[in-house]
């Protein structure tokens, strides 16, 4: 909508929450090969980049990884349906996607199938090399761009303060090379 192009992709993940339950997951459960990498990585193809420009399009059939997670006061999120949409605001068949979720948790962890849950969805930003994207936009002075961090809690807290000092003077090889000037 700004006119400016970075290289930056995103998912619709859909997921669903509970309220604290008495079932006690002592670990996370999830795939072991996430079907969710290989949907970024066919959506951002060269091939299929300018669908990302037009409204409306979904690019591939949603996918549909299946996990669950509690955290400490005992709420569980069950997920994750994923979808590559080229609108930020389209909207989904939620009851569908809720279906599809539970059904898909019930092979796994058929405890949780039946929970009471809330549908929750939210932008899962990313790159076609999978790397984040840091950075000065080149044609933009003074706008910079801090996104494509498809696994958010792994890399943020470090790259942060990577680009903190770099953005204070400090050089730092890593955010040069993050640049969103990598795509053009």
């Amino acid at each position: 909508a700004a006119g400016v192009s970075v290289g930056v992709y995103f998912t619709r993940t859909e997921i669903l929450e509970t309220a604290p339950v008495d079932l006690k997951l002592r670990t996370l459960v999830m795939p072991a090969v996430l079907k969710r990498f290989e949907l970024e990585a066919e959506s951002s193809r060269i091939e299929v980049d300018f669908l990302w420009d037009e409204p409306g399009k979904e690019l591939l059939s949603p996918i549909l990884d299946s996990g669950a997670i509690q955290f400490n006061d005992g709420s569980l999120r069950i997920g994750q349906l994923s979808r590559t949409l080229s609108d930020l605001n389209a909207t989904v068949d939620r009851e569908t996607s809720e279906r599809a979720i539970r059904a898909g948790i019930g092979k796994v962890l058929p405890a949780l199938a039946g929970l009471p849950a809330t549908w929750h969805e939210c932008i899962v930003a990313f790159s076609a090399d999978n790397l984040p994207v840091v950075g000065p936009i080149a044609d933009r002075p003074g706008l910079h761009v801090f996104s494509g961090l498809s696994n958010p809690l792994t890399i943020v807290p470090a790259l942060a303060e990577r680009f903190a000092n770099w953005a204070g003077g400090e050089e730092d090889r890593a955010i040069e090379l993050l640049s969103p000037d990598r795509f053009c």
